[in-house]
């Protein structure tokens, strides 16, 4: 996977969001339609809605009415009157007030809040991006978006995505033996090899290839609006959606409302694939956000994270033969960065990039590639990635990255030469080429200029589609309004619900309104820089996944049967001591006790237990923090205040030893009951264990 971003120059990290509705009502003519509809002249034809079971069901949870599927069909190529027929999926989103007001038989419902919801009868198209992502991928993530209280929304799955027509399901694949790239070079010559195959498969087995690009897309939206009987709709896009928002706004600019795009890809793609640039703009503003930090895992990340990027790659050892039959896998050492600059996207994600780049940055450091064996095991793999191969083809996505290589070769050769070659990136766009996918004639992919209403919103800290971007397109959109979002990451018009549905109502409700005077003060005031978390970095996740790829499961075993043991026998001491206290207050004295002077060493044990069972308890609050920040983060540690829990280990330890000690010496000098002892005895022992096994597995406080 790594790989193939890399030899893509930004295959998988363009990725879009744009959103599609309409009403429930639909034209006669068209409800009873038994052909396509068709306009004299142009091949442009659409059948009407074919409803259909959602095949993501069961999949996401929602309750029935909340969402339904449907699918039209649409010529694959509308330039050619002979193209075949292609079957495209949709999904309608229905808005809150709809469905409340359907249940309580009133034109007005409440939410939790007792906020009144009046259901609008315009809808939202949210256009689909990445391009390449399924419909299911947007589903989960608007199902509860604030827009959805008052607005239907229709997701058009794009053709060539799945049940739309998925012409490469195996593209990740297929030939494993191919994955063999021991640099840039080789992995981006792989990828060109592998990309061509995969078009020219498509293409012997009938599939139009130069039909999939953002043209025929931004028609197939405008064929979903006619075939539901839209005059017309509001737009959305994120990412690629905000591309296809633009050249929808050349294919059916009546058809529009109002449009939202978001995430900006320049319609004609000016500086979108100078990925270094960007790369290097990214880390700029970490570090910068590092300076003003007292975070322990700044301190000289930059220097040493620049110092391994152009590094050899990292030669792995792998032991799944299936998909990676060679046996092993190589890593590239801008690894830790490239996992920082994917968590990017979410703000959400942004308080642990330090320390996942400081862990993995120490893991090349040390040059140790049996750490990673678990990782180059998932390597492999990848699902389909025609649709997207074909559509950054056709669109020129490919050639704009070799033609804007050199100027990121002198401007930031660090990371032009890290991320990319100039014989890659020339044999990826002569792959599309070769496959009958070369670059679109550019007369439809120039600047946009429009006056429909739009608002432009970027997030300031979006790692590949960068506020640059918006700036540059903004002076074409004559009623429109550009708002930057401070330290957003991609696309926060989905990942700020709560504001996004405010504002984006308010325009939708009026988009003839003064859009200066539009209230956006929450994206305007943004999301806050981000507060690093400092963690307690740890091997144990990585040595855990080396070991299940190797099917070595004894060891894991043995380590967590021996830290539940004891764990188990400190909770039990913590819960007996306190009761045998009770007890012996109860008994008046008169209960068979240890003997005279031994509260010293009853008082030792109870804070063993607690010690231990405190170390325990911070260490899953910092798996629990750390999961809420980021899973991926968990590949560093544990968040705060985990780092706490180490220290607390080996004070569990200390106590235990000096239980075990004070238990025997009272032992020898004062009878004391058997099970006492034994008790006594058990608990330092485990608050031993536990610290050993703590250390073991790269849990000791140094």
């Amino acid at each position: 996977m790594f790989k193939q971003i890399v030899a893509a120059g930004v295959m998988a990290m363009t990725s879009a969001v744009a959103a599609q509705e309409s009403p429930e009502a639909v034209e006669p003519e068209l409800e009873a339609a038994q052909t396509p509809l068709v306009e004299p002249f142009f091949n442009d034809s659409v059948s009407a809605p074919i409803n259909v079971v959602c095949p993501f069901k069961g999949a996401v949870d929602y309750e029935p009415g909340e969402v339904s599927c449907g699918f039209i069909e649409v010529p694959e190529n509308r330039s050619d009157p002979n193209s075949r027929a292609i079957r495209l999926l949709y999904t309608k989103l229905h808005a809150k007030a709809g469905l409340e007001k359907d249940d309580e038989d009133d034109t007005k419902s409440k939410d939790d809040d007792e906020e009144e919801l009046v259901e609008r009868d315009d809808p939202i198209a949210y256009l689909t991006g990445g391009p390449g992502a399924p419909v299911v991928f947007y589903v989960r993530r608007f199902k509860d978006h604030d827009l959805l209280k008052t607005r239907d929304i229709y997701i058009l799955q794009q053709r060539g995505i799945e049940e739309s027509g998925a012409f490469c399901p195996f593209y990740g694949t297929v030939r494993p033996e191919l994955y063999q790239a021991k640099n840039i070079l080789e992995s981006e010559l792989e990828g060109a090899d592998r990309m061509r195959a995969c078009l020219e498969a498509a293409k012997a087995r009938g599939v139009d290839i130069s039909a999939y690009n953002t043209v025929e897309n931004a028609h197939d939206v405008r064929a979903l609006r006619r075939a539901l009987g839209f005059e017309t709709w509001n737009v959305w896009g994120i990412s690629y959606g905000s591309h296809l928002g633009q050249m929808l706004t050349q294919v059916d600019p009546d058809g529009i409302r109002a449009l939202v795009i978001d995430a900006i890809v320049p319609n004609n793609l000016q500086d979108l694939m100078r990925f270094a640039k960007w790369v290097a703009l990214d880390f700029e503003k970490i570090f910068d956000r590092c300076d003003e930090t007292t975070n322990p895992h700044c301190d000289g990340l930059e220097e040493r994270l620049y110092a391994i990027v152009d590094d050899p790659w990292l030669r792995v050892e792998t032991f799944d033969a299936e998909a990676i039959p060679a046996g092993e896998v190589y890593l590239p050492p801008y690894l830790p960065g490239l996992l920082a600059f994917s968590m990017m996207y979410e703000q959400d994600k942004h308080p642990a990039m330090p320390a996942v780049m400081d862990h993995l940055v120490e893991k090349f450091e040390q040059g140790d590639p049996s750490i990673f064996a678990g990782v180059g095991n998932v390597l492999a793999g990848g699902g389909d990635q025609g649709m997207s191969s074909a559509v950054r083809c056709n669109d020129g996505y490919f050639q704009a990255a070799a033609d804007d290589l050199p100027k990121d070769l002198e401007e930031y050769p660090l990371f032009a030469n890290a991320l990319t070659s100039i014989e890659g990136s020339r044999a990826m766009a002569q792959a599309c080429i070769d496959a009958g996918a070369a670059p679109r004639d550019r007369a439809d992919y120039q600047p946009v200029q429009t006056d429909i209403p739009t608002l432009i919103i970027n997030g300031t800290w979006d790692p590949i589609t960068p506020a640059p971007l918006a700036e540059l397109i903004a002076p074409g959109f004559s009623n429109g309004r550009l708002i930057l979002v401070p330290y957003a990451g991609h696309g926060p018009t989905r990942s700020m619900s709560e504001c996004s549905g405010d504002v984006l109502t308010a325009f939708y409700d009026d988009p003839a309104q003064d859009l200066a005077a539009l209230d956006a003060s929450c994206f305007e005031e943004g999301v806050g820089a981000p507060e690093f978390v400092t963690y307690q970095t740890t091997d144990l996740p990585l040595k855990a996944a080396a070991l299940l790829a190797q099917d070595e499961r004894k060891p894991l075993l043995v380590a967590g049967a021996t830290a539940g043991l004891s764990a188990l026998t400190l909770g039990l001491g913590l819960l007996m001591i306190p009761v045998g206290f009770l007890a012996r207050l109860g008994s008046f004295g008169k209960a068979n006790t240890l003997a005279t002077g031994d509260g010293l060493t009853r008082f030792l044990a109870l804070l063993t237990a607690v010690s231990g069972v405190a170390s325990l308890g911070v260490l899953g609050l910092g798996a629990q923090a750390a999961t809420e920040i980021a899973e991926e983060s968990l590949i560093a540690g544990f968040a705060h205040p985990a780092p706490y829990a180490p220290w607390l280990l080996l004070l569990t330890a200390a106590l235990g030893l000096i239980l075990v000690i004070r238990t025997i010496l009272v032992r020898f000098s004062q009878p004391v009951r058997m099970g006492t002892f034994l008790g006594f005895i058990l608990m330092g022992t485990a608050a031993m264990a536990l610290f050993i096994t703590a250390f073991c597995w790269d849990l000791g406080p140094f």
